[in-house]
């Protein structure tokens, strides 16, 4: 599991950057597949199914590579949460939960772990 940080993150601000980008983010997919009009119907569809299939799959791709250059954007950078942080993250119930989970994970030294990231960004 990947997650956004930056130092002096809180989870309430962290959550409302995730709402403006994804609100910022315009479907690349709008354009309806074309169909032939003579195909027979069971191809037609078919074609519409994988095409929704596609397209929803495109879609939630697109959507998180805008989310991810636009988080980037705001300062944040994406780093790999360790397998303790992803079962703690797992076990969160309710909102209060996660705001505080969340909150004392941003105010740990998260530095090492966002130049590691930033260090083999920089080597590809």
């Amino acid at each position: 599991m990947m997650i956004h940080v930056k130092p002096g993150a809180s989870y309430d601000g962290t959550v409302a950057d995730y709402k403006v980008c994804n609100k910022a983010f315009v479907d690349p997919t709008a354009r309806p597949p074309m169909v032939p009009l003579r195909a027979p119907l069971a191809a037609q569809a078919g074609a519409a199914a994988a095409t929704g299939f596609m397209q929803g799959y495109m879609e939630a791709k697109a959507r998180a590579e805008y989310v991810d250059t636009c988080m980037s954007a705001l300062g944040y950078t994406k780093i790999d949460m360790t397998p303790g942080e992803r079962a703690a993250v797992k076990g969160l119930k309710g909102e209060p939960a996660k705001k505080t989970w969340f909150d004392a994970f941003f105010n740990t030294d998260l530095s090492a772990r966002i130049a590691a990231v930033s260090t083999a960004t920089s080597v590809e």
